[in-house]
C-alpha cells in the first residue's frame, strides 16, 4: 500500500462486531457483513477522493491561485454553428408497460 501504513484497527473492529452480532443476533450477520463490505468500498473511494483533491490542490499551487481562478471564470469558446447540428438529436419516446 503506497503511502499508507497498514491499520489493523478496522480488522479488529470488524471481527469484534462479527462475533457480537453472531452471539447476540445471528439473524443479522448478513447485514453486518454487508456493512463491512461497504466500509471497505467507501474507504477505497475516500482514499481516491483524497488523492484526487490533493493533486488538484498541488496543481493550483503550481499555477498560482489567481491564474487558476481566471481559467475557471473564463468564458468557454463558442462551438461553431455546424457542430451543433452534426449529431441527430436524442429522441425520447414513452412506451407504457404491457399490463
Amino acid at each position: 500500500m503506497q503511502g499508507h501504513e497498514l491499520n489493523k484497527e478496522p480488522a479488529r473492529l470488524y471481527w469484534k462486531t462479527f462475533f457480537v452480532v453472531l452471539f447476540r443476533n445471528p439473524w443479522a450477520i448478513e447485514q453486518a457483513v454487508s456493512l463491512a463490505a461497504m466500509f471497505i468500498h467507501l474507504r477505497k473511494h475516500a482514499r481516491f477522493v483524497e488523492a484526487f483533491t490533493n493533486s488538484k490542490i498541488e496543481h493550483i499551487k503550481n499555477i498560482h491561485e489567481g491564474h487558476y481562478n481566471q481559467l475557471m471564470l473564463a468564458k468557454p469558446e463558442p462551438l461553431p454553428e455546424q457542430a451543433l447540428f452534426e449529431k441527430e438529436p436524442l429522441r425520447l419516446t414513452y412506451q407504457p408497460a404491457d399490463p
